[in-house]
């Protein structure tokens, strides 16, 4: 059960993930190397370090292409997509197998105009992408290293990037000026819609691989042949499939 906590004043300011998202079929495995040299590079990786190596590749992606795409239509459709695909990854990392029934992530605040411009919430996650992708390859060497922090850091960086895709979730907000209805001073109001919009976002995450095939996630960008790679080279507007086949 999802639960989100506010106060009176200000409206809805957590999100908390859930312990139960995702079902235990359909996850995401980095496909076999073939090649000779990456066979024994891999054979020697501590398990797990691959997996953060895709992660980190897959916020490089996921950066560039938000910097590439100006088409309106098709940033609508990626930030969706990504949206989507940085949940799933929050909950791998932060959420999944928690002994504590709250996993709490910060709603973006949405009540002033300024944080309602649409380039300003794209510039707010291409920062958050690059911070992320700092903290996953140092979780990348915290897990090759066995070094005690990789637990904390794996957190950290779900954290990371479940409050980036929170923000991302509530691009077309921006876009569509889904909040102006709303008295300037309603916090309440507005955050409330933030919220259930966040909320759709996450049901959208839970139920997206029957048609993906897998479930969406950010260490899939990596990988050409991966359901999620595979499903946007025949969705996404052309815009998209152009900057995916220039990264991968």
């Amino acid at each position: 059960m999802t639960t989100i906590t506010r106060t009176p004043e200000q409206g809805y300011r957590d999100f908390d993930l859930p312990r139960e998202h995702l079902s235990n079929e359909r996850h995401y495995v980095p496909p076999r190397a073939y090649d000779i040299a990456e066979i024994s590079r891999r054979r020697d990786l501590t398990p797990g370090t691959l997996l953060a190596e895709a992660q980190a590749g897959g916020l490089a992606v996921a950066r560039t292409i938000l910097e590439s795409v100006s088409d309106e239509e098709a940033t609508e459709y990626i930030t969706g997509i990504l949206a989507v695909a940085g949940i799933n990854t929050s909950w791998y990392s932060y959420a999944q197998n928690a002994s504590e029934m709250r996993r709490r992530l910060k709603l973006p605040i949405m009540a002033h105009r300024r944080s309602r411009e649409p380039a300003l919430v794209l510039q707010d996650v291409i920062e958050g992408y690059i911070k992320a992708e700092q903290r996953a390859l140092v979780l990348r060497d915290a897990i090759e290293y066995r070094m005690r922090s990789r637990h904390d850091t794996q957190r950290r960086l779900g954290v990371s990037i479940g409050n980036v895709s929170l923000r991302l979730a509530c691009y077309d907000l921006a876009l569509h000026d889904r909040l102006s209805e709303h008295d300037p001073s309603d916090d309440v109001g507005m955050q409330g819609v933030v919220r259930d919009h966040c909320l759709a976002t996450l049901q959208i995450a839970r139920t997206m691989h029957g048609e993906v095939g897998s479930h969406p996630s950010i260490a899939q960008l990596t990988d050409h042949d991966s359901h999620l790679s595979v499903y946007l080279r025949r969705k996404a507007p052309a815009a998209v499939q152009g900057a995916l086949r220039r990264l991968v």
